[in-house]
């Protein structure tokens, strides 16, 4: 697995914008493999309560079960 974050904490710190390219091809899975790819954005409120959280996803996966 490979995973690339970044988090901003500063105040100051404010984006307005995501672009991400996500390429899919030359599957080949063998019986009972997956492969996947997402991207999350999420952020919690000023307060820092789980009622604050927002977030957006959005992704794909392949899988081979059951072939």
């Amino acid at each position: 697995m490979q995973f690339a974050t970044h988090q901003s904490t500063g105040p100051n710190e404010n984006y307005y914008g995501l672009r991400a390219t996500m390429d899919v091809y030359g599957h080949e899975l063998k019986p009972g493999q997956l492969s996947g790819g997402a991207l999350w954005v999420s952020h919690f409120g000023d307060d820092g309560k789980l009622s604050s959280y927002n977030a957006v996803s959005a992704g794909w996966h392949v899988s081979n079960y059951g072939v």
